[in-house]
């Protein structure tokens, strides 16, 4: 129990991920990382993706694997292993024997029998082959960024041309006393061009640092590129297609942060009133004219950042709510990934949502970059006044008119220009970031595109033109070395055909109707579909219906450019939500979301709506009736059979296979027929 008590220590619903890898790195030597990961990770309220717990293992030095597994295949994976679990939460599993042995971050350490386990276990583990490379951690060193190096000797410099017209305010008859007075007005003359040259570099260093930023940001965007590809080549496609919608949103946030800084820069740098009260003051005494002149340069500048801030406070409360409206879109909708890539309108649908996002990208960034600009103006009218002022007060100590004020002056004038500078390099750096976010954004959709249509081009024509889809000696393993899942596989289903295709948990029906959809390759064999049964004339409805976030409309519609209402309400009736969608306020106009207004039985007909208003030619149903009561499946099966032909069903209902013209039982990595009467042949599968 002592052991078990150094596992229980997930604090709130956000860090099972990351407990689990604390309890897998604790097994192996490896102390305190989950405090480290609270400090440096910033654990959100909605967890860790499986991808964020294998980057963090990978920095402890550990080589993690992403796998999917059948239930049979877990006894030869490394333990201990990170389990997802229930959807939303993982565990640790330790040990298999007659029972399974977890550790749950929760509740501690349980043993559950088989059927207790594969109730939970969604298939997807983290395995860690080897040892850490480390098992001790002691903090390091920030690192200098490149933008850092080139401001501190700015710095540096103005505080030393500072330090020395203090001097010159404060002790000028020391000076006198060596120096006549010629000297004198040239050592001042050079004080003054030195400072304004300091001003100078700091302008020219602004505007190295970003041109480099804008070269960095560019490689960035190249490795950023690379990287997302490599993802997409390494990782199993299983794991990249659960992740992706949490990929994704995870690049929103961060870009979304960014925005948000950018927007309130200005806020909380305000240039100390007591420096202008006292400056201005000294300007009335000694200078009535450059009092005059600072006072106005004061008055635009204050009125331009009032205005601003207003404007600002307006952009960035705006950019929190379509950014954060644009990521919660995408981060449920591209969940839904695999049915986006079987019908290869990834990158096509991606385009749709991420268009509601760019007139905040492309509007607001514009004018929040103009208006920054416009304040940078302004801050530099404020600081020539000063420069004025301090070139006059320079002279004024040499000829020992007076001492002190120019300190003031000096001090105030370092921090208009030092400020000024600071910030514009920040907002540089922030939006070279902001561009490098939208790149990857850019590059991520597109990438599974390619890699759906590099499975989809391993379709073969078949060569009997009634069949509309068939396997021809298909093998498949899920990793390299694994046991096949398939093995000399055939299946041919005819045009027109309706069939049934039945087994036992963990046989590998999903599995079956993912290669039917082009996501998983063939090992071996050939996959065919007939030239007629494109992407667009197949439909493919996995476990996991895909409803988007979007209008009711646009669900059953598939978001078409031209929706036909009254064929959406045919489907709806169909289905049996036409009442309830008339009675909403809006009717097809509903957002819909898994928070409402629909129930999740209501949301789950949807994606039925939607094959019924397609009307494809082929359509592959994946367990999709299952969630409904008897009656609601048999209408809506008939709906479905009255307007497609060719129907494969993955399941094992009664009441459907009844409907269906041949049930084909997959078992042993091969497919074999059930003959009627059907009552017997329900009876079989339920057995």
């Amino acid at each position: 129990m002592g052991r078990d008590a150094i596992y229980v220590n997930q604090l709130n619903a956000g860090e099972c991920g990351v407990a689990c890898l604390n309890a897998v790195l604790a097994a192996r030597g490896v102390s305190g990382f989950l405090n480290r990961a609270r400090y440096e990770r910033l654990i959100s309220a909605e967890g860790s993706t499986l991808l964020d717990i294998k980057r963090m293992a990978e920095a402890e030095g550990m080589t993690c694997q992403a796998h999917f597994v059948e239930l049979d295949e877990l006894a030869k994976l490394p333990l201990p292993a990170v389990l997802h679990w229930n959807f939303n939460h993982y565990v640790v599993l330790l040990e298999i024997g007659e029972r399974y042995v977890i550790f749950d971050p929760a509740v501690g350490r349980m043993r559950l029998d088989a059927e207790q386990f594969s109730a939970s276990f969604t298939g997807y583990c983290l395995v860690f082959p080897d040892k850490p490379a480390r098992t001790s951690w002691a903090p390091t060193l920030p690192r200098l960024r490149l933008p850092d190096l080139v401001v501190l000797p700015t710095f540096a410099l103005s505080a030393v041309v500072s330090l020395l017209t203090v001097l010159l305010a404060a002790f000028p008859g020391l000076l006198f006393r060596f120096l006549n007075a010629s000297a004198i007005e040239i050592i001042a003359l050079l004080v003054v061009v030195a400072f304004a040259g300091v001003a100078f570099i700091r302008y020219l260093c602004a505007q190295m640092i970003a041109g480099m930023l804008a070269r960095a940001a560019d490689a960035a965007g190249r490795r950023e590129r690379a990287r997302i590809t490599e993802r997409f080549e390494q990782i199993p496609f299983h794991v990249a297609e659960g992740a992706e919608g949490d990929e994704v949103a995870g690049v929103l946030s961060k870009r979304l942060a960014n925005v948000d800084r950018v927007l309130r820069l200005r806020m909380d740098q305000p240039v100390s009133l007591f420096l202008i009260a006292v400056v201005l003051a000294a300007l009335v005494y000694f200078s009535p004219v450059l009092a005059v002149i600072a006072v106005g340069a004061s008055i635009i500048t204050a009125a331009t950042r009032l205005f601003l801030q207003r404007r600002q406070e307006m952009d960035a409360n705006y950019a929190k709510s379509v950014t954060g409206w644009a990521q919660a879109v995408l981060q449920e909708n591209l969940r839904h990934a695999d049915t986006l890539r079987s019908s290869g309108t990834g990158a096509q649908r991606f385009s749709l949502w991420r268009g509601r996002d760019d007139h905040f990208r492309v509007l607001q960034m514009d004018g929040a970059i103009k208006r920054e600009g416009v304040e940078q103006l302004a801050e530099l009218i404020r600081a020539a006044a000063y420069l004025g002022f301090s070139f006059f007060n320079v002279f004024a100590v040499v000829r020992g008119v007076y001492g002190w004020p120019v300190m003031i002056s000096v001090a105030a004038l370092f921090h208009v220009l030092f400020d000024a500078v600071v910030r514009l390099t920040a907002a540089r750096a922030e939006l070279a970031r902001i561009e490098r976010d939208n790149l990857a954004l850019d590059t991520l959709f597109p990438v599974s595109d390619e890699a759906a249509r590099t499975a989809s081009g391993q379709f073969v024509t078949p060569e009997d033109p009634e069949v509309a889809l068939s396997l021809e000696g298909v093998a498949f393993r899920r990793n390299r070395g694994a046991r096949p899942v398939f093995e000399n596989l055939d299946l041919a289903v005819r045009k027109g055909e309706r069939i049934a295709i039945v087994g036992r948990s963990g046989a590998g029906k999903s599995t079956l109707v993912k290669m039917l959809a082009g996501l998983y390759p063939a090992d071996q064999g050939r996959v065919g579909r007939a030239a007629e049964v494109g992407e667009k004339e197949a439909l493919f409805l996995f476990q996991e219906m895909a409803v988007f976030k979007g209008s009711i409309l646009e669900n059953v519609t598939n978001f078409a450019a031209e929706a036909d209402e009254a064929r959406a309400w045919e489907a709806l009736d169909k289905i049996g939500l036409r009442a309830v969608v008339q009675a909403l306020p809006l009717k097809l106009e509903t957002v819909v979301s898994p928070r409402g207004p629909l129930s999740s039985g209501q949301l789950q007909r949807l994606p039925l709506a939607r094959a019924i208003y397609l009307r494809p030619k082929l359509l592959v149903m994946d367990e999709s009736t299952s969630h409904l009561d008897a009656d609601t499946e048999a209408k809506t099966m008939l709906a479905l059979c009255e307007v497609i032909p060719t129907i494969v069903y993955v399941g094992h209902r009664p009441g459907i296979l009844t409907l269906m013209d041949r049930v084909l039982v997959l078992e042993a990595g091969g497919l074999k027929r059930l003959a009627k009467p059907m009552p017997a042949a329900a009876a079989a599968v339920r057995a």
